[in-house]
């Protein structure tokens, strides 16, 4: 056992494993969220740090700005588009998922 996790271990430290990030936007009784999911439990509130709160934009078009951000801000950061989910349910009307790669830099 203790060699098994050992390898693994060594496996998820590889310089050579992409990184995985995970963007979700999601819209709950009005007010959005754009939150990064980065590795080792780490989040980061991207409404806030991108200045969305300060954008005036019609009520019918905020969803799509906000995804378009961020999915330019994912781009600008050298990630690569992964895949996407969409779901609604009773409490989140819209909820998007957008899983992103970035390769290690070749040395």
């Amino acid at each position: 056992m203790f060699a098994v996790s050992f390898q693994q271990k060594a496996q998820t430290n590889n310089s050579n494993t992409n990184t995985y990030v995970v963007l979700r936007v999601a819209k709950n009784m009005g007010y959005f969220s754009l939150d990064l999911f980065l590795d080792n439990n780490q989040q980061k509130d991207l409404y806030k740090s991108l200045n969305l709160d300060t954008l005036k934009l019609p009520d019918d078009n905020k969803e799509f700005t906000y995804i378009l951000k961020g999915l330019n801000y994912m781009d600008k950061q050298g990630y690569d588009l992964v895949s996407s989910t969409a779901w609604t349910g009773p409490y989140h009307p819209l909820t998007r998922e957008y899983v992103f790669r970035k390769k290690p830099l070749a040395k």
